[in-house]
């Protein structure tokens, strides 16, 4: 896709909430009993949170909204959208972005539907709900993210299980003609589409079979059904995919590194973004993890970020960010915006 610039639509405020139960990957045991550290290390997750049985991605994201709304003084019945990014609806159908219109008691005539990305999905879904908002005919929207991505793999399987972890988030958009311009950089290669596979679905459907241990080798199972990722071949999209779509969206809005007040990337791994970070020439100062507090969580872990390591900066005053995802589909993406003095509640635990 060619760079977008969208202008009249600012980000007013992001929330996040997580379930309460933690993760404690330090403590963790290989299936064989191994030591974990050298692995949790590499990683750099220290803890992450787990939904409860009953808790699904929507809980979550209606959890975060509550003091979101609160605080910015939105009456519910003048949001015109909410769009909800994950790949863990609470059902295959009705899209979850319905469940969660009535919920929070938004109008009939409120767009709402689901767009199941994965770790590019904050990027694609700021895209989307600008854009739709920069017609002129939303003036409010919700961008809601999350996943109840845990249970997705096994827990027999370390080159998955230590990495994830659930979260819900809200961003609360307004069209604003004075607001700074976002702009826009989206990719897809679908080539790769196998080296991060949720695979139930219509074309592996669920038997019994499913749901049988299978041996995949380092003392590592997992059944048919559970979610697969392939660190190498994803470590090497990295290196290649995200320095190209961070050096355009700079190219094209004429910014240099040093304009960037901050810089947010999907927290994949530690190591993936130590490398990222040296490759690119970031300072440290300007790139927040907030992995090792609570994992991967997908198309949730920029705002969480946010969220969670710059509340301070982003509800005192005006910032640059520069915003990267990667990794499921293969896709990938960045977002050049700039916030001044959102709207940040503490994030909610449920």
């Amino acid at each position: 896709m060619a760079l977008v610039t969208i202008n009249g639509v600012s980000v007013r405020g992001i929330s996040a909430a997580v379930p309460r139960k933690i993760l404690d990957n330090t403590t963790a045991k290989g299936p064989d009993g191994a030591d974990l550290e050298r692995v949790v290390r590499s990683i750099g997750i220290n803890q992450r949170r787990m939904a409860a049985d009953d808790q699904c991605t929507s809980d979550m994201c209606v959890a975060a909204a509550a003091p979101l709304l609160a605080e910015l003084g939105w009456d519910p019945a003048e949001i015109n959208a909410v769009v909800l990014v994950t790949q863990t609806g609470d059902y295959q159908a009705p899209a979850s972005a319905c469940i969660i219109q009535h919920r929070l008691g938004l109008p009939l005539n409120a767009l709402a539907f689901d767009v199941t990305l994965g770790c590019s999905g904050y990027i694609y879904g700021l895209y989307i709900v600008s854009s739709l908002m920069a017609t002129g005919l939303l003036k409010r929207a919700l961008l809601m993210a999350g996943e109840t991505a845990v249970r997705g793999y096994s827990d027999r399987d370390m080159g998955g299980w230590l990495l994830n972890g659930d979260a819900g988030t809200v961003t609360a958009l307004e069209l604003n003609p004075d607001a700074d311009p976002m702009t826009f950089d989206l990719n897809t290669d679908g080539s790769g589409a196998q080296h991060i596979l949720s695979p139930l679905g219509s074309r592996h459907r669920l038997t019994e079979q499913s749901l049988v241990y299978e041996d995949v080798g380092n003392g590592n199972w997992r059944r048919p059904i559970d979610a697969r990722l392939n660190g190498m071949e994803v470590f090497a999209f990295a290196m290649k995919r995200v320095p190209e779509t961070v050096n355009a969206v700079l190219s094209a809005t004429g910014l240099a590194k040093d304009d960037i007040d901050w810089f947010v990337f999907h927290q994949a791994s530690h190591m993936i973004l130590e490398f990222l970070r040296k490759k690119i020439g970031i300072p440290a100062e300007k790139m927040p993890y907030s992995l090792d507090e609570y994992g991967n969580t997908s198309s949730a872990t920029i705002p969480l970020t946010i969220v969670s390591r710059l509340k301070e900066a982003v509800t005192t005053g005006k910032n640059r960010l520069l915003l990267t995802g990667f990794g499921v589909g293969l896709s990938w993406g960045t977002a050049q915006i700039t916030v001044d003095r959102i709207v940040c509640p503490d994030i909610v635990e449920i």
